[in-house]
């Protein structure tokens, strides 16, 4: 393949790179004198003329751009753009040198044209060899020189030169024109503005603040000065307005309508610069918090306090206080200062005290303190209590219900009560907590309790004190937990006290009377006053200023009066006790009292015959308002009682579950053998006292279930009255059968040692005997025998007795067999004895006689056995009595519960009847109660109480057939015709012998009740 030679090609090259720099420096030098020129004649233009506008002044500078740019294009990039390669420089050479004989350009030609190299290479070869010796003799730098360029940086170097002479000569004002032409947006004036002194030239300025702009000319110099301004308006900036400047201070007041504008001053043919005014809200945040984590032990949940809640920081000793700040668009940096440095987190310490501070800063400097404030650490203090519920004293029956309402404070969360109790001159002792107790505010705690005195043992008490003991969790490492105590009440205890509700009762009547007295006594000063200024106004014709006040006195009496009722009327709402009269009350007040108002209101402001016509009208609406009042009264009163019989019945009531739970214990006692006379008479007093109470409560209130009540009290009275007379006589019996046994026993004991003695003697006695009868034998002496039978025969019949009588066993009473043996055969021995003197015919009579001593001793000892037979069949006697009198005295005691079943039964048919009068009354029924009574019985009471049950189900079916019978006075009639007389029965149905005393007309609605009730239980 053959190519252009190195040596012709590098001539080529270098040639077309020589042209392109040529065009290059020549198209610069063109280009930078137009720019040259150009700035200077408009800098001659800038100096002669004063150009206010802005456009002009950026046309002038787009003019001088454009036309250089222009310059370059012509001069620079077209020349360049110029296609100068091998061929065009090969021409141009061959053009120059003839001899050539365009060797180069048809080199160049025929190897660019890739046929012809195919067709004559050695045409090629010719041609290349001779262009070789061609380019030997060519010069590039001569034949392509800068004559060209010389002439045109010739022109450069004199624009040029004039610009640096007038440097040279008036270097401020030529570099102000020059910067005026050439950067536009560089805010400088123009050659006079140096006459005018500014300030404070750019402003940065605050909300508020007042900016003022002092101008000040040059003494020489005869023109005014004048503030052009102009604002900025969305990307640019809106047309200039100029004012004149008083003794040269401009002043206007920063806002944020026009938070960002510029100003220049001019004065004749002198134009300063603008200057920048920018207007700046305070620094602020978007949010600012601290979070206070409050320590494990005192339960508190993390708080967190934002914005300008935050000032002085109170937290318990330990706790962490976390600062946080979020920036807003006005500030860029924030600075938290706690105690002298900067830091965004403190801990507690005890009993110190710091200050902290938030300072904030935007981005031109200006700063602002929008919080601060101290943090204060606080020991944690021991809780507070007062107790509201009740008074410090009272006086109360031992079975009374005394409400407790206390308030308590603290700082921490968790907070445990007490109620603690002193009864008598005991200490003090832990009750239970109170059954309400809870928080009610960040600090605040509300309890609330009933204190059943009935649940104390008070036995031999006159007195008791309680009160209510509060604790926090303070740890016990650091001297906690911190508690208090309320201050005690003394309860007095007295069987003849009212209870505490009655107590109450009357309290708030004497409130509410005292309140509807007022309102009555306001209503009748407002009516007074009232008519006085409608006289006024009648007399003169017109109302004056004594008038205007007596209207506005009249006024303020009927809203005094007003406050009276509404506070009778937030009473009602809150007690339910009191509830029914709230309807009246709204009624009074937002109806009548109202309309008394708006005549007042009338009478005070509006024309004179209004006014008049108003008064006339309100002395029919003020009589009104006292009907309604005394309706009120009225209706207060006949509530008061319902509510003084349903205290009284509670009371009695309370007082007789009391009375029932003690004839249990009676009766519990009696079984055991433990009863006391004297606890049975002042229960029996007590159950008098209570019965006549429910006799004078059943005369005033006519109710003929509490007269049912009493009915069965007295029953229960009498019963026990009868079972203190059984328990006496099974107290004597029981006496007698103790000292009889003890008799039995030193008899029993007395005639054991009479046996035993009675033994020896008949064996002493025997032995003497058998030694005088051998004696007698031996001597055959005939008296001597007779003496000796007569003494056998005593002895016999002596050993006889002790044989019968004594209890002896074994040995003892063969020895006694075997002495009586003897015994005998010396009696037979000296029969015979006899026998054979009597054959002899000795002393016959003498024996005859002592036969007949024998005889007579047999029929005393025989006489003295029948009588100690009857001694003991007399013994076995009384001993018999003395049983039977004990098992009467044990059936005795097993009627001893009776007087208890009836006196429970009196408690609650007066329960039964409270929980009836509570639901006509409107109130709740007392669970409580009602729990703390059935504790009081025991299950065999409660299994055996059939009758106070089936008692409580008649009246309950008394109520139902009240509805179907019309006649009002059937549930007295039936119950004085006998009801009661059946419930014994009603546990295994109702026959008919138990109807027989019940009236015919009423027999078969009871008949009918009971089979009912019979079907219910199955």
């Amino acid at each position: 393949m053959i190519e252009i030679p190195k040596k012709v090609e590098a001539v080529l090259n270098g040639a077309a790179k020589r042209v392109r720099r040529i065009y290059m420096l020549r198209g610069t030098a063109v280009s930078l004198a137009v720019f040259l020129f150009i700035t200077l004649l408009f800098m001659v233009l800038d100096a002669c003329v004063t150009i206010f506008y802005d456009p002009l002044r950026w046309t002038l500078s787009a003019t001088v751009y454009l036309l250089t740019l222009l310059s370059v294009c012509l001069t620079v990039l077209r020349p360049l753009l110029r296609r100068i390669d091998m061929l065009k420089i090969a021409k141009i050479l061959d053009e120059r040198h003839e001899n050539n004989e365009e060797c180069l350009t048809t080199l160049v030609e025929l190897i660019q044209d890739k046929k012809r190299i195919a067709t004559s290479l050695t045409f090629i070869r010719l041609i290349a060899k001779k262009a070789e010796l061609s380019v030997e003799s060519i010069d590039i730098v001569k034949e392509f020189t800068f004559r060209t360029f010389l002439r045109r940086i010739y022109a450069l170097l004199i624009v040029l030169g004039l610009l640096i002479v007038s440097f040279i000569a008036l270097p401020r004002l030529a570099g102000v024109l020059f910067i005026r032409i050439v950067a536009p947006w560089v805010e400088v004036g123009n050659i006079y503005s140096d006459v005018i002194k500014v300030q404070p030239g750019d402003v940065n300025a605050l909300l508020g603040d007042e900016i003022e702009i002092n101008a000040q000319a040059d003494e020489d110099f005869r023109y005014i000065p004048e503030i052009r301004i102009s604002h900025r308006r969305g990307n640019g900036w809106s047309e200039e307005t100029s004012s004149s400047m008083s003794g040269g201070v401009y002043r206007v007041i920063a806002n944020l309508s026009e938070n960002d504008w510029r100003y220049r001053v001019s004065a004749g043919p002198a134009v300063t610069r603008y200057y920048s005014v920018r207007v700046f809200e305070l620094p602020s945040y978007k949010s600012f918090s601290a979070c206070i984590e409050y320590p494990e032990y005192s339960g508190l949940k993390t708080l967190v306090i934002s914005n300008d809640a935050i000032s002085a920081i109170r937290a318990l000793e330990g706790s962490k206080v976390h600062f946080k700040t979020e920036l807003d668009h006005r500030a860029n940096k924030a600075f938290l200062n706690i105690a002298g440095m900067q830091r965004d987190e403190w801990t507690m310490v005890s009993n110190r005290v710091v200050t902290w501070s938030l300072t904030l800063e935007n981005a031109v400097g200006f700063r602002a303190q929008p919080a601060g404030g101290v943090l204060e650490s606080v020991i944690d203090n021991p809780p507070s209590i007062v107790l509201e519920k009740p008074q410090k004293s009272i006086r109360v029956p031992p079975h009374a219900k005394i409400p407790i309402k206390v308030t308590a404070s603290d700082d921490t969360l968790y907070l445990s009560n007490e109620i603690v109790v002193k009864i008598g001159n005991g200490d003090w002792q832990n009750l239970r907590p109170l059954s309400k107790f809870s928080r009610m505010g960040a600090s605040l705690w509300r309890g609330a309790d009933d204190l059943d005195l009935s649940l104390l043992d008070l036995k031999n008490v006159s007195f008791l004190q309680f009160a209510v003991c509060v604790r926090d969790a303070y740890p016990v490492e650091k001297g906690g937990p911190h508690s208090v105590t309320s201050t005690p009440v003394t309860v007095h205890l007295e069987n003849r006290a009212e209870s505490y509700q009655m107590q109450s009762l009357v309290d708030e009547k004497a409130n509410m009377n005292n309140l509807i007295n007022e309102a009555r006594r306001r209503m009748e000063a407002a009516d007074r006053l009232a008519n006085q200024a409608k006289d006024n106004i009648n007399r003169e014709k017109k109302a004056s200023e004594e008038t205007d006040k007596q209207i506005a006195l009249s006024e303020h009496e009927m809203n005094e009066a007003e406050k009276r009722l509404d506070d009778m009327r937030e009473k009602a709402a809150e007690d339910p006790r009191f509830k029914p009269l709230k309807e009246q009350l709204d009624s009074l007040i937002d109806e009548t009292i109202e309309s008394i108002k708006d005549k007042l209101e009338t009478a005070q402001f509006a024309a004179s015959e209004d006014r008049v016509k108003a008064l006339e009208e309100m002395p029919k609406e003020v009589k009104e308002a006292m009907e309604k009042l005394e309706e009120l009264k009225n209706a207060m009163e006949q509530r008061f009682e319902k509510l003084r019989n349903y205290e009284k019945i509670s009371d009695i009531a309370k007082r007789q579950e009391l009375l029932a739970k003690a004839a249990e214990e009676i009766s519990k006692a009696a079984e055991e053998k433990k009863s006391d006379p004297k606890l049975l008479d002042a229960w029996m007093h007590l159950q008098k006292e209570t019965a006549a109470q429910a006799k004078k409560v059943a005369m005033e209130s006519n109710d003929a279930e509490v007269d049912e009540a009493r009915r069965e009290m007295e029953n229960a009275g009498n019963a026990m009255n009868k079972e203190k007379a059984e328990a006496e006589m099974a107290e004597r019996l029981s006496n007698n059968i103790e000292a009889l046994k003890k008799h039995k026993e030193e008899l029993a004991r007395q005639e054991e040692a009479m046996k035993q003695e009675a033994y020896k003697n008949a064996l002493q006695r025997s032995k003497e005997a058998e030694e005088a009868l051998k004696r007698a034998a031996k001597e055959n002496n005939l008296n001597s025998v007779q003496h000796l039978l007569r003494q056998a025969m005593n002895l016999q019949s002596t050993a006889q007795d002790v044989l019968e009588n004594a209890n002896v066993e074994g040995s003892e009473r063969e020895d006694l067999h075997e002495a009586e043996k003897q015994t005998r055969e010396a009696i037979d021995e000296a029969i015979e004895a006899k026998k054979a003197s009597e054959q002899r015919g000795e002393g016959a009579k003498a024996a005859a006689e002592a036969f007949k001593e024998m005889d007579q001793a047999r029929k005393e000892a025989l006489a003295a056995q029948q009588e100690a037979q009857k001694e003991l069949e007399k013994a076995l006697l009384n001993a018999q009595q003395a049983a039977e009198e004990k098992a009467t005295a044990e059936k005795n005691d097993e009627k001893m519960s009776s007087s208890a079943k009836k006196a429970a039964e009196a408690a609650e048919s007066l329960k039964e009847h409270l929980k009836e009068e509570a639901k006509e009354l409107g109130l709740k029924e007392d669970d409580e109660q009602e729990s703390s009574g059935g504790a009081g019985t025991s299950d065999d009471s409660e299994k055996n109480s059939v009758s106070g049950g089936v008692a409580r189900e008649l009246k309950n079916a008394m109520r139902e057939l009240k509805a179907v019978e019309k006649n009002e006075n059937f549930k007295l009639k039936i119950r004085d015709a006998g009801w009661f007389k059946v419930k014994g029965s009603a546990k295994n149905g109702l026959g008919e012998k138990d109807l027989k005393d019940i009236p015919l007309e009423y027999r078969n609605l009871i008949r009918l009740y009971f089979q009912k009730l019979s079907e219910e239980s199955k």
